[in-house]
């Protein structure tokens, strides 16, 4: 696959122009009139292809970089009847020399090396194939002189490879007395658009992560600084305004966490004795006053005892008259201490019927016990059965998370949202921190007690809402992402770094 210096090659696959990057600039070099299409012979055609179909093989034969670019090399170095054929692609912001034909290793400092890698730059930067020496004045060939220099005067071609931008430069250097020609220059650039996709593949396989970084970023600055995409460039400014306010701005930082009324004491109301429930006339939710009945017991069985007591107390004042009237001193001192103990046991079971009446110790709602589904139920003695609250003193208790109960701390104030009235919030200051954690509703979190700042009327115990607490003055950045920085930071502890 040998190319000849003076064989005339005019491929028939589309110029450079069309793939973008170098335009019209690449598809003739400076110096050269651009050859005809129209002329393209089959021969050509096939051994373009051939070449091709060559290229290729070898660039997906090497899994590395370097080893796949030494091999194109070489093969275009035969190809096209070359001294030295070197690949160079872009990295780190600067173009550098990847291979060299017929090189598998070379020095990256040597003054050559330094002085292609020069060459390959002055051509990308003018987005056009550059001849050396050229008779055309518009191009810049500084560096393609130097690298002639130390070449002892050698002909060079530098051609840019484009795969939708420019990722690197292929250059071909010949004897001096050998020059390119336009058809070679257009052999060239068709060969340097096929394997710039296979190159620029390659390199993004050795550095997966840093490429796509790279090629992010200069996507998302042409799409910044380039002509078009207004919406992007609105959008840009937007979210810059947008961190300087967050930046700039304070706020007042706030805890929100769930909460609770509870009233400040509860009066309890037990089963005097072991019975079973005969009526039942106040529930939970009811406001009730001192003394009021909230249920009462079945009262039989004490009823019964005491007229049990009451015939005894008879038979014992009928033996107590007839002592008194035989003047038998020991026997009527006996019977005064059985009436004693009978008149006792009388006393104890009135005190049960009078408490077997159950009701409200003081003035209050009932904020525990429902006996109306329980009539006839036993219960035992000392078994709660009603729950009494004052209305008039209550309790607020948050439920603070553990990521923000750091923050908190006594005498400061918030705001208080009921779901039964959400449209009048009301205010509270926090008056002490329980230092014990609780988990509900899987989340860990801290119980804060706090006051109310005020007594509306239409409060009751049991009632919900979401309160929040007041911790100061915050930028607004830190406001609304203080916990998503916490939260990293805590991964980060938890992987060991």
């Amino acid at each position: 696959m040998t190319a000849h210096a003076n064989t005339t090659i005019d491929p028939p696959a589309a110029s450079p122009a069309g793939r973008g990057g170098c335009a019209d600039h690449v598809s003739s070099g400076p110096g050269w009139s651009t050859s005809s299409r129209a002329t393209s012979s089959i021969a050509d055609l096939a051994r373009l292809q051939g070449l091709a179909l060559a290229l290729v093989s070898e660039a997906l034969d090497h899994k590395q970089l370097q080893a796949a670019a030494t091999a194109i090399a070489t093969e275009l170095a035969l190809a096209l009847d070359c001294q030295r054929v070197s690949l160079g692609m872009h990295s780190r912001n600067r173009l550098k020399a990847v291979a060299i034909s017929n090189n598998a290793v070379f020095d990256e400092h040597a003054n050559t090396i330094r002085a292609l890698e020069d060459a390959m730059e002055e051509a990308c930067h003018q987005e056009t194939a550059i001849g050396f020496p050229s008779p055309d004045s518009r191009w810049k060939t500084g560096a393609h002189a130097n690298l002639s220099r130390l070449t002892a005067g050698g002909t060079i071609l530098t051609v840019p490879m484009v795969a939708g931008e420019i990722v690197g430069a292929i250059i071909f250097e010949r004897p001096a007395d050998v020059q390119f020609n336009d058809s070679n220059i257009e052999f060239a650039s068709q060969i340097a658009l096929l394997i710039a996709p296979l190159l620029q593949l390659k390199t993004r396989a050795e550095h997966p992560l840093r490429s796509w970084l790279r090629v992010s970023l200069i996507k998302a600055v042409s799409t910044l600084v380039g002509p078009r995409h207004l919406i992007a460039k609105v959008g840009s400014v937007a979210a810059c305004m947008l961190l300087m306010i967050l930046l700039l701005l304070d706020g007042t930082a706030r805890v929100t966490a769930t909460a609770a009324l509870e009233p400040s004491e509860t009066h309890a109301v037990v089963a005097p004795l072991r019975g079973y429930i005969e009526g039942a006339y106040h529930r939970a939710g009811d406001i009730v006053s001192s003394g009021t009945q909230l249920a009462s017991l079945d009262q039989r069985e004490i009823r019964l005892e005491r007229v049990k007591w009451e015939s005894e107390m008879g038979k014992l004042r009928k033996e107590y008259g007839a002592a008194l009237a035989a003047r038998d001193r020991a026997q009527v001192r006996i019977l005064m201490s059985r009436q004693n103990q009978v008149r006792a046991q009388i006393d104890l079971l009135d005190n049960l019927l009078d408490r077997a009446h159950l009701v409200a110790p003081i003035d209050g709602v009932i904020v525990q016990g429902d006996l109306s589904e329980a009539f006839g139920s036993p219960v035992e003695r000392g078994q709660l059965l009603f729950e009494v609250a004052p209305l008039d003193k209550y309790r607020l208790m948050l439920n603070v998370d553990e990521r923000d109960i750091a923050q908190i701390e006594a005498g400061i104030s918030g705001r208080l949202m009921l779901a039964g009235k959400p449209e009048e919030p009301i205010d509270f200051v926090v008056k002490r921190i329980l230092p014990v954690a609780q988990a509900e509703n899987g989340m860990n979190g801290f119980r804060v007690e706090a006051d109310l700042q005020a007594d509306p009327t239409w409060v009751r115990p049991g009632m919900v809402g979401i309160a929040k607490v007041d911790v100061g003055e915050r930028s607004l950045a830190w406001i609304y992402t203080h916990r998503l920085i916490d939260a990293i930071r805590m991964r980060i502890w938890g992987w060991g770094w």
